[in-house]
């Protein structure tokens, strides 16, 4: 392909067992940023939303990256009881804190369901903001990472392993969280592709359930809500747990190998 002065050529040498494989290491990578955007953007979004603002819009434009953090901590972990923040998560989602008024109204056990997973949601999209940020980081600024296939076993021959992991997974430089003296890391996390993808699909639904709510409250636009109907369907165990084999409970989800390089307090290395 040849654009201007610019010329791409494919790698006509490169058998096909070696393009799927390097396929395959970028897609866990793009998979992983995709989640982390998307999180991060429902997240956000929900807080712009949640006290019924005047123009969200504003609300987005007001925050920064250091208003984000104290905000989520307070309504997830801080002072807001669950009953409260389940409360909030379902206006803003669902258009109303109680099933009554909505059309179709849902069944009660089926709105309970919903409100549940939804909170679980949130939190599991927290949790990946805010426990894989480094991972992010390292992929978002100059793709400081390396993405293929890791393994990991440990245990006596002859025996089930007491460790076992194996899969795609990216490996990246990490710090540790040492104020005193930091060390640096190798980190490798593995990655569930799929789950990290269903996450991201949800996510997205989830935000176009807010807008829809928003459209009909704030321009009267009428909308069916269908989405509770949607989340209470999910088996969220399945998509928000980490996967573990039912002789194997020590599931790994990363490895740390500490370097012999330290921080010193100038931020060289």
């Amino acid at each position: 392909m040849t654009l201007g002065m610019i010329t791409l050529e494919g790698r006509e040498d490169e058998s096909p067992e070696a393009e799927q494989k390097r396929r395959q290491r970028a897609m866990v990578t793009e998979a992983e940023v995709l989640l982390h955007h998307v999180a991060e953007t429902l997240l956000t979004l929900y807080l712009a939303h949640e006290d019924r603002p005047d123009c969200p819009w504003l609300e987005v434009a007001r925050m920064r990256q250091g208003d984000l953090k104290p905000q989520l901590r307070k309504r997830f972990g801080g002072s807001y009881s669950q009953k409260l923040r389940r409360e909030q998560l379902a206006e803003v989602f669902f258009g109303s804190r109680t099933p009554v008024g909505l059309d179709p109204r849902p069944e009660l056990e089926q709105w309970e369901k919903a409100v549940a997973n939804l909170d679980q949601l949130l939190m599991a999209y927290l949790d990946i903001h805010n426990e894989r940020r480094n991972l992010y980081n390292a992929a978002k600024h100059g793709m400081a990472v390396n993405s293929g296939t890791a393994a990991v076993k440990l245990g006596e021959a002859g025996a089930p392993p007491l460790i076992e992991k194996s899969g795609p997974s990216i490996t990246y430089l990490d710090l540790t969280d040492s104020k005193s003296q930091p060390r640096w890391q190798q980190t490798t996390v593995w990655i569930e592709l799929d789950q990290t993808i269903a996450l991201s699909y949800l996510a997205c639904s989830l935000i176009q359930s807010m807008w829809m709510v928003a459209r009909a409250r704030y321009l009267g636009v009428p909308c069916v809500f269908r989405a509770v109907a949607v989340i209470a369907a999910i088996d969220i165990d399945k998509l928000v747990l980490p996967r573990s084999k039912a002789d194997n409970p020590y599931n790994m989800l990363n490895m740390r190998i500490p370097l012999a390089y330290i921080q010193n307090n100038r931020g060289r290395t």
